[in-house]
């Protein structure tokens, strides 16, 4: 276990890092199986150059906790960019003020591989479209206890659900001719709801 302080850099070699208290610069990418630990406190800041948090890995797995991760600037996932066959769970974490605004999803894009949000937090992301969270492509991607104050799309044929979440913005489904997202609710408050006519998404609703 490798405990960095601000300023430090971040090992590209460790199998667990701790992030002590203070603002941590990225962009971090992350190429390996990791364990990334915030103490309380601690923040990743993307410094508005790019993602904050990029995984493009396959094979990896990967758990981020206690962390906010923040101020990502990127056409696409700022904060958080997953596109890789990779197991990534991401606890107690904060998505804050990312930017994508050519783009979308400034807290998190996700267009592959398998990753969870719990007990997590999203907000002053701001976008084009989906600008707390995009599910896309062949992701599978649940969250659980998770708060977005945006708004939050699935796209194409990824996989989505929402259990004990509140979305404060838009939830908005759309898929492709050959391909359809499919979205699960369960005691999720969604402020709007948007199932596009002609491309329409696969929606379940739980009370």
């Amino acid at each position: 276990m490798k405990r960095v302080l601000p300023g430090e850099p971040i090992p590209a070699d460790a199998d667990e890092v701790v992030l002590a208290p203070g603002v941590h610069h990225g962009s971090l990418e992350i190429e390996r199986s990791l364990v990334l630990r915030g103490e309380p406190g601690a923040i990743l800041d993307g410094g508005a150059r790019g993602w904050t948090v990029l995984i493009q890995a396959d094979e990896a797995t990967v758990r981020i906790e206690g962390l906010t991760l923040r101020n990502g600037h990127a056409e696409a996932g700022a904060n958080l960019y997953v596109n890789g066959w990779s197991e990534v769970e991401l606890v107690d974490c904060r998505f804050e003020d990312g930017r994508a605004p050519g783009g979308g999803g400034a807290g998190a894009w996700i267009a592959a591989g398998r990753v969870s949000f719990r007990d997590c937090s999203f907000s002053g992301n701001r976008a084009r479209w989906g600008g707390d969270l995009v599910a896309t492509g062949a992701a599978e991607v649940s969250a659980e206890g998770t708060r977005f104050a945006g708004d939050v799309a699935a796209r194409e044929g990824a996989l989505l659900s929402l259990s004990h979440c509140r979305v404060e913005g838009r939830l908005d489904l759309r898929g492709t001719t050959t391909r359809a997202p499919e979205v699960s609710l369960r005691a999720t408050e969604v402020a709007a709801l948007v199932n596009d006519r002609d491309l329409p998404g696969t929606l379940t609703i739980q009370d």
